[in-house]
């Protein structure tokens, strides 16, 4: 799974918390906004290594990596997602869904911004590997391995294309096909 597919799942699964259990959505909304944070920061060639969502937003910040209205949302995920992810001591009142509405709303328009921006058209995901430029050999290596889809090729690793392909020019070969159409592999 690369980071992309990674901020993806995340989303959906604060989607799904954010009515059950606000709490858990509160903490998956801040994991979400880091990983999406990390994945900005490495397409700007700097490792992020270690660092914490409020060291990354500052990082965005002072790079101007991201529009100022961008920023914004993304502290009030941190200021949620840390208030659901500590013990809050003596405040034992329960996190619910009205209280986590202004974080799930910012992580709603900080994910639709990335998605808009580094994600990868779903009609390319959905396209057959035959609609693709490659020649007979890779496209038949594909079929042989059951991987059908764009998506599903971008789902693989580049060790386990690697293996698909057992040859370097044979995985060139899809890596520049999937670059035309703007699909990275990871």
């Amino acid at each position: 799974m690369n980071s992309i597919q990674n901020i993806d799942r995340l989303f959906k699964k604060v989607k799904k918390f954010q009515n059950t259990d606000p709490e858990v959505a509160l903490m998956l909304a801040r994991k979400t906004a880091e990983a999406i944070a990390k994945h900005i920061i490495q397409a700007s060639s700097f490792s992020p290594g270690g660092l914490m969502l409020d060291k990354l937003i500052e990082k965005m910040s002072s790079d101007n990596m991201v529009a100022k209205k961008i920023l914004n949302p993304l502290r009030t995920i941190q200021a949620y997602g840390n208030y659901g992810a500590h013990d809050q001591q003596n405040d034992y009142g329960e996190i619910d869904k009205e209280y986590a509405s202004p974080c799930i709303m910012a992580i709603e328009t900080v994910y639709k911004w990335f998605d808009e921006k580094y994600g990868v058209p779903k009609n390319i995901l959905n396209m057959s590997v035959n609609e693709i430029e490659l020649s007979v050999k890779a496209a038949n290596a594909l079929n042989n391995a059951n991987i059908l889809t764009v998506g599903a090729v971008w789902a693989k690793s580049k060790a386990d294309l690697m293996k698909i392909f057992n040859n370097a020019t044979a995985f060139a070969e899809i890596e520049s096909a999937l670059s035309k159409l703007g699909v990275k592999l990871e």
